[in-house]
């Protein structure tokens, strides 16, 4: 299937409306597409397709009638129809043409070169492998280095979350009373910041947004939730991206967590979860605990998307490093990325109203961004997520060798706890667990700004 951010189109319906298609075969005479059995397509009226290019960095369109719709296939046990589209416009020959040797070569980059190699050919960096940290570790102290700078307990909100999104750390939490475990989380994550006070910290987010695999075992749960309760600490669950084959695994999680929670606490009611899966909240829209509130329900960072990427600055022509262009740097940002999904009100009243959403998380990401609902977000900081493979590029980088060769895994051995991947040190991204991460080196700023306009709740989200 050719992503939706290079190819997409309108076509007329015979009711008279127009749909969104995008195709699942490609070429440059035809393309096969599908619809829901209840639309039907027809040919003759105008059809708006857009090309993305990747040299100009924009969007080409075109609109035209000589085209022809045919249906290919129909599963009598699908809910679609596939339909072939064709024509002879030359304009769309050269277009498709065009698009298909620039997505080709893209995925040949990213399939057989290494993090620097894809880097120089996409954005034009000029990739220097001395300037490359030996580790992450080393890395993050740089990293941290640009937060401590600005990292004040003065200007932090009303409520403060740190994430447990890894073994290691909950692990740790579990067996060491708060103060000194918040002590060895920051020497660890974010050297060279002081730890915040413990009192300071209200909330811990247990889970992580983007791997399924790092998630508290049946056994550890009741455990941590004692003493979570013991410490008076308000817990959020975090739960991944679902795959088709993950689904009863991760709902038996949720529904375990609450009977955990049901057992274990009865004053820290409801219990928020933090979804970063359509599928998996449309599952949880009529589970009884979710209608009567006893379930409070978050958005995590993943529906919720936006073009947010380190290396943008360098194909735009302007770099991080300029001081003098930093005010033009924020507002191309700005201009560039646009808004996430979330800020849009007929978005928000359907997920409100049927699944009951209640609360949105959003991340620092180079540029502060728009809030229209302070008093309901999350804002997690330093780090934002750039990209996730579901198939983890991690895993088959040390299993096979070679990150191209991706597959779905079951009972990782975790490789994560000790590897990830570098990029040049002038970007300030890593790749870890199954994601890309960019660090935001102006994060508390960002935060302060954000906190003034009435955001209550930040989280940190050191790797």
């Amino acid at each position: 299937m050719i992503p939706a951010a290079i190819f997409m189109g309108t076509i007329m319906l015979t009711d008279g409306t127009h749909m969104e298609i995008r195709a699942l075969e490609f070429s440059t005479a035809y393309f096969h597409f599908r619809l829901p059995k209840s639309v039907c397509p027809k040919s003759g009226e105008d059809v708006c397709l857009s090309f993305f290019s990747y040299a100009e960095n924009t969007y080409h369109d075109l609109t035209f009638r000589d085209y022809r719709i045919q249906e290919c296939t129909e599963n009598t046990n699908s809910f679609y129809t596939v339909y072939r589209f064709s024509t002879e416009n030359p304009s769309y020959k050269e277009a498709a043409g065009k698009l298909s040797q620039e997505y080709l070569h893209y995925i040949q980059l990213k399939t057989g070169e290494e993090g620097a190699a894809v880097t120089k050919a996409l954005t034009e960096y000029p990739v220097d492998e001395s300037k490359t940290a030996s580790s992450f570790a080393i890395q993050r102290q740089q990293f941290m280095h640009f937060l401590s700078k600005s990292f004040s307990y003065q200007t932090l909100p009303q409520e403060v979350g740190i994430t447990l999104d890894q073994p290691e750390k909950w692990r740790h939490y579990m067996k060491m009373p708060f103060p000194e475990f918040l002590l060895w989380y920051f020497t660890v994550y974010a050297p060279g910041c002081s730890p915040v006070p413990a009192e300071k910290i209200t909330h811990l987010y247990i889970g992580n947004s983007f791997c399924a695999e790092l998630f508290p075992s049946v056994e550890e749960l009741p455990i941590l939730v004692e003493k979570l309760q013991a410490e008076k600490k308000i817990p959020v669950f975090v739960f991944s991206l679902m795959r088709q084959g993950q689904r009863k695994v991760l709902l038996s999680r949720i529904h375990t967590l609450h009977t955990v929670i049901s057992q274990t606490v009865v004053s820290q009611k409801p219990l928020e979860c933090e979804i970063n899966d359509l599928g998996m909240l449309a599952a949880l829209s009529n589970w009884t605990p979710v209608l009567s509130d006893e379930i409070l329900l978050t958005l995590g960072i993943m529906p919720a998307r936006r073009r947010k990427d380190v290396r943008l600055p360098w194909k735009h022509g302007f770099t991080k490093n300029d001081a003098a262009l930093d005010a033009d740097r924020k507002q191309a940002a700005e201009r560039i990325f646009g808004k996430t999904a979330t800020e849009d009100p007929l978005y928000r009243k359907q997920l409100s109203c049927s699944w009951n959403i209640k609360r949105f998380s959003y991340e620092c990401c180079g540029y502060a961004p728009s809030i229209t609902q302070p008093e309901t977000a999350t804002l997690y900081l330093p780090y934002y997520q750039m990209n996730t493979a579901t198939n983890c590029t991690l895993y088959a980088e040390c299993a096979y060798g070679s990150r191209g060769m991706q597959t779905g895994t079951e009972h990782c051995p975790g490789y994560c706890q000790k590897k990830a991947f570098l990029y040049p040190d002038d970007f300030h991204m890593v790749g870890y667990y199954n994601s890309l991460f960019g660090f935001d080196p102006m994060a508390m700023q960002e935060m302060q700004r954000l906190r003034d306009r009435g955001v209550k709740r930040i989280c940190f989200n050191f790797l």
